[in-house]
């Protein structure tokens, strides 16, 4: 069984010129390997391509919480005085749904438990300056 977590652009390339013996390894890995686990569509069809692996190979099971199986819970009164998160990490396509999650999170709290709330991303990535523009109006900076 092999695990793709995620594939930062050019990551195999880079490995396989730096590396030679990766130009064997990586290949061999993904052919005997019985399945290989990815968690999004974009790492699975980055890998197939580059390896030419069979799409029948492949388990895509994605690593975001579903927020929806949260909603009876109820806050403990001592987090309402937290007014500041951070959300700190790669802003990829592939980790569009973990940051869409972690901000719909973050609005909620604002709207439901503390209104000074703010959210500050630390990262840089192809989704940065389409995150500045769709939330250049809330407290996410």
């Amino acid at each position: 069984m092999a695990y793709i977590h995620s594939t930062v652009e050019g990551t195999f390339e880079w490995y396989m010129r730096t590396y030679p013996m990766y130009h064997v390894l990586f290949p061999i890995f993904f052919k005997n390997a019985s399945k290989i686990i990815t968690v999004t569509e974009k790492v699975k069809k980055d890998s197939q391509k580059l390896f030419n692996i069979d799409s029948s190979k492949y388990k895509v099971i994605n690593n975001s919480l579903d927020f929806s199986e949260y909603e009876d819970i109820k806050i403990n009164k001592n987090l309402t005085s937290i007014n500041k998160f951070m959300y700190f990490g790669r802003l990829a396509k592939e980790k569009e749904k973990s940051i869409t999650a972690a901000i719909e999170f973050f609005r909620y709290y604002k709207n439901n438990v503390n209104k000074e709330a703010k959210l500050k991303v630390i990262g840089d990535g192809v989704l940065l300056e389409d995150l500045k523009t769709k939330y250049e109006n809330e407290d996410i900076k």
